[in-house]
């Protein structure tokens, strides 16, 4: 019988090597999942950045499940939200700071015209 996932990273805890069983284990699946959320040749540099994140945090494991699929999937989410903001700040840089500003871009705070009522008031 397969020695839950919980029992190797606690295991791993003491001799890291082990903890390329998780790799082995579910390293195939989530790149799949990668590789449908971001461009397929990313996807393994950000599997790697799934397992460096979670070798790192692995104390935070509770050891008592069987699976740490669903775990690994969380930080795999939020590697993928990660990659997607970094790649929108640079489709979409900030203007440099000597470009002139847009005249038609708002000043700040909301519109004098704006409803009143969704005004919130800083006290």
């Amino acid at each position: 019988m397969e020695e839950p996932d919980g029992a190797v990273i606690a295991g791993s805890m003491e001799t890291p090597g082990a903890f390329g069983i998780i790799f082995d284990r579910h390293g195939s699946t989530l790149l799949r999942f990668l590789a449908r959320r971001v461009n397929p040749a990313d996807a393994e540099d950000l599997l790697g950045e799934v397992f460096r994140i979670a070798f790192e945090r692995r104390s935070t494991f509770e050891r008592d499940r069987d699976s740490a699929r669903p775990w690994l999937y969380g930080i795999a989410a939020n590697v993928v939200a990660k990659h997607h903001q970094s790649e929108a700040r640079l489709r979409d840089p900030l203007p440099a700071a000597g470009d002139p500003p847009d005249p038609q871009a708002p000043r700040g705070g909301l519109p004098r015209d704006y409803p009143s009522s969704s005004r919130r008031r800083v006290r």
